[in-house]
């Protein structure tokens, strides 16, 4: 909501700021947020939880930043960059949680690979070497047309988090999962020209 409202233009509403300040209250000591805390005893970060408030940051002009808001913004990368974006080290989880590792389109409040990297990028992570094995599975999908597909609509697939969700409509179905994406495409070309890896003057 803090991303939205600013890119609405509302960045200096005195309840946007008290929202901003919020954030780093909500971190716990692994850097990252959760969304189950303060109301469970929860230790370790979510990697959904942690990308939202990252997100919401990335549209604040770094010029703007605060002390604390540069800290928030660093721990919080940090979560994500220990884990290199997407392998868990969570108990309860594989290594490597095989929805993140797949690209999606709209994101709703979830996460996966690409919405991290995108998100990154834009925070001047780019350059950091655990980015990379992000990246070289981002690029292992394109396709030989230079596109990529969307791979998952977290609101049509059955999955650990909609278990029954299989065929239920979509709110808005954008694109055909399976078949080439504009909006992925679209997303990987931000942060593969951010990173490098590709150079859309060639």
């Amino acid at each position: 909501m803090i991303r939205t409202l600013i890119k609405f233009g509302y960045s200096n509403d005195p309840r946007v700021r008290r929202a901003i300040d919020w954030l780093p209250k909500g971190q716990l000591e692994d850097g990252g947020w959760n969304c189950d805390y303060p109301e469970k005893k929860v230790k370790h970060s979510s990697f959904m939880s942690t990308i939202e408030p990252l997100w919401a940051y990335s549209e604040i002009p770094r010029q703007k930043w605060s002390r604390k808001m540069k800290r928030s913004v660093d721990d919080g990368a940090e979560f994500l960059l220990m884990h290199h974006v997407y392998k868990s080290d969570n108990h309860h989880w594989q290594e490597t949680y095989p929805f993140f590792a797949k690209l999606h389109f709209p994101m709703y409040y979830f996460y996966d690979i690409l919405h991290a990297l995108r998100v990154l990028t834009k925070l001047v992570y780019g350059d950091d070497e655990r980015m990379r094995s992000a990246v070289q599975l981002l690029l292992s999908k394109r396709r030989p047309d230079g596109a990529w597909n969307l791979e998952g609509d977290w609101y049509r697939e059955s999955d650990y988090f909609y278990p029954s969700g299989k065929g239920r409509k979509a709110p808005v179905t954008v694109e055909e999962i399976g078949k080439p994406s504009k909006w992925i495409t679209l997303n990987a070309y931000r942060v593969l020209t951010q990173t490098g890896d590709l150079d859309i003057t060639r």
